[in-house]
């Protein structure tokens, strides 16, 4: 796909109603279910993303970090989902955009908060 392709592309989404964009959202980013059902912690979820993402971005400010390379690189390979990565990853990119601090949640090693990611996105299902 060319660029001006991509720009028809956006032009057109933008022209979409809510329930249109509802629509592509939660076919191509929807954060799926996790067995515990719990709202809590598809938040910590996010917010762990962040911070590692985060943490990894300010040692070393002159190398981009998306949270997509972060989860590949920390998630064995039979728990890389591509669904997952890619919703997971856009919306933290995202919500990182422009931000200066993300608050250490608790965890006093990157060991710890790793194993922490591992566990709940070992609660997710795909669907």
């Amino acid at each position: 796909m060319n660029s001006t392709d991509t720009m028809q592309t956006f032009q057109n989404l933008e022209n979409l109603s809510f329930e249109e964009k509802k629509a592509v959202y939660t076919k191509l980013f929807s954060l799926g279910a996790n067995t515990s059902k719990s709202l809590e912690e598809k938040i910590e979820l996010i917010k762990l993303i962040c911070f590692f993402t985060h943490t990894l971005q300010k040692k070393d400010s002159n190398k981009y970090y998306s949270s997509k390379v972060v989860l590949e690189a920390i998630l064995p390979k039979d728990m890389r989902y591509d669904l997952f990565i890619i919703s997971y990853s856009c919306i933290c990119d995202d919500l990182l955009y422009q931000v200066d601090n993300v608050e250490n949640p608790g965890y006093e090693n990157s060991k710890k908060l790793i194993e922490r990611i591992k566990q709940l996105v070992d609660q997710w299902i795909p669907f």
